[in-house]
């Protein structure tokens, strides 16, 4: 069995979102169309997970935040950090 993508996440599902790389917080999935993953009132990218965020400046790839799929908060993810 392969692991769940974002591609591969429905209404329901868990995810863990990664605050700053290093905070984890527990969120379900709220809704899903082709571009883009909500959870409650945060918005994410449906190919790179980074939290999308008009009013802080935050797109897909400059983000404060990126959701993995699953309840995984032990292993944080690989994340390429960039100067702002």
């Amino acid at each position: 069995m392969r692991p769940m993508t974002l591609r591969d996440l429905n209404v329901g599902d868990p995810v863990v979102r990664w605050v700053a790389g290093d905070l984890p917080m527990l969120l379900e999935v709220t809704a899903v169309d082709q571009t883009i993953i909500t959870c409650g009132a945060w918005t994410f990218d449906r190919v790179t997970g980074g939290e999308v965020d008009e009013d802080l400046g935050w797109t897909a790839l400059q983000t404060g935040s990126v959701i993995v799929p699953g309840t995984d908060t032990t292993h944080p993810p690989a994340i390429r950090r960039m100067p702002l």
